[in-house]
């Protein structure tokens, strides 16, 4: 007899049971079944604050176009600094990080992972993207049982003298 109630992996992401996932935010807890996932991915993008700064050294970009005919080294000065100000801030841009689950009836749900618990994140879509595999083997290898005792069961049915 299984206890279902032990899970396999858990940590600040959620936990993983072996029929269902537990799936845990700072508001709420969520609670899906393993067969109605399709797929689970971590997913990242920048924030909106992080592209309005980017904005700012691409001003410094624009500025040379606006004086005219002046001198060249002061164009070049301000060219160059729009440059390093832009590739640091493309270098600090804050990033929000999500786990997203696909359902096998089409739904996306996404679940917020602050930076800290990023690595507890990978670790919890890797154990659950593995569970699913280990499910979806186990029910391909019934899937083929059922069949073969079917065309077993036909194949007796159609033989003469039985």
């Amino acid at each position: 007899m299984k206890n279902l109630q032990q899970p396999i992996f858990g940590n600040t992401c959620g936990k993983l049971y072996e029929e269902y996932i537990v799936l845990a935010s700072a508001n709420r807890e969520k609670t899906l079944p393993l067969n109605s996932i399709k797929s689970i991915a971590l997913s990242s993008s920048i924030s909106l604050n992080s592209l309005l700064f980017m904005l700012l050294p691409l001003m410094l970009l624009l500025l040379p176009q606006l004086m005219g005919k002046e001198d060249g080294v002061i164009k070049i000065s301000f060219y160059v600094m729009g440059c390093l100000f832009l590739v640091l801030s493309i270098i600090k841009a804050q990033r929000k990080y999500r786990i997203k689950i696909i359902t096998s009836n089409g739904g996306a749900l996404k679940i917020r992972v602050a930076r800290e618990n990023l690595k507890d994140a990978q670790k919890f879509t890797a154990s659950v993207s593995k569970q699913l595999l280990k499910n979806d083997a186990k029910s391909k290898a019934i899937l083929a049982e059922e069949r073969l005792a079917s065309a077993v069961f036909s194949t007796a049915n159609v033989l003469p003298g039985k």
